[in-house]
């Protein structure tokens, strides 16, 4: 698998990059539905800010996805879901968004999940672009070990529990198969050693499992 390396001389720059792309791919025209997949983390929130201060309209056929997100309510500043909300309200896309319902129990949330994502997929819907995260652990969306990994085989979404507290849900491999093209944004100089693992031997973290089945991987670097 090769990974395409996009380097930015600033965390700025990169972000300004992240931003274009969420505006120009949620302003494509269509003849399909398409969903856009993001992240959480810190790294992204000032894009979504940014969005949500200076909102375009999303087009009819955009909708939004998210990789993962903290098994909390949505009013949590830890939920992925509650930091984009501004910004999914700003573009129209309140009623065009899958993402995972924490009033349910765990189990039925990720299932919950699971079938959206599937009913979406087998609609005619498309993923063509899910931006992810690296941890400084290895670790991208809320797959950590091995154990998650295996837990969400032949599945598109699965719980993921953590040995403290919040649990969370995580899209799978075999989702992630199905984008168009997988994206790292990555800031800080902590992870540099799970960028040369990524790039040099993916198998060895697990990220570089999780995507093995994907077609086109970049990297975006600052």
């Amino acid at each position: 698998m090769s990974i395409e390396e996009r380097y930015f001389d600033s965390k700025a720059s990169l972000l300004y990059a992240v931003e274009s792309l969420i505006r120009e791919t949620l302003t494509q025209s269509s003849s399909a539905n398409y969903a856009l997949m993001v992240s959480g983390g810190n790294t992204p929130l000032p894009v979504y800010a940014k969005i949500a201060a200076d909102p375009m309209v999303a087009t009819q056929e955009a909708y939004l996805a998210f990789t993962d997100d903290r098994y909390v309510p949505v009013d949590s500043p830890e939920s992925n879901y509650g930091n984009a909300k501004a910004m999914i309200e700003a573009v129209g896309l309140s009623e065009r968004t899958l993402r995972i319902n924490p009033e349910l129990p765990i189990e039925a949330c990720a299932s919950d999940y699971n079938d959206a994502l599937g009913a979406f997929l087998e609609s005619g819907g498309q993923i063509p672009i899910a931006l992810l995260g690296l941890g400084a652990d290895g670790h991208t969306c809320s797959l950590f070990n091995d154990e998650d990994l295996a837990r969400s085989a032949g599945r598109l979404a699965a719980p993921a529990y953590k040995d403290s507290p919040p649990d969370r849900i995580t899209v799978s491999p075999d989702l992630l198969a199905k984008v168009g093209q997988i994206i790292f944004v990555v800031v800080g100089e902590d992870k540099a050693e799970m960028i040369d693992a990524l790039l040099n031997a993916p198998e060895t973290i697990t990220a570089g499992k999780a995507i093995a089945g994907c077609s086109s991987v970049a990297l975006w670097r600052a």
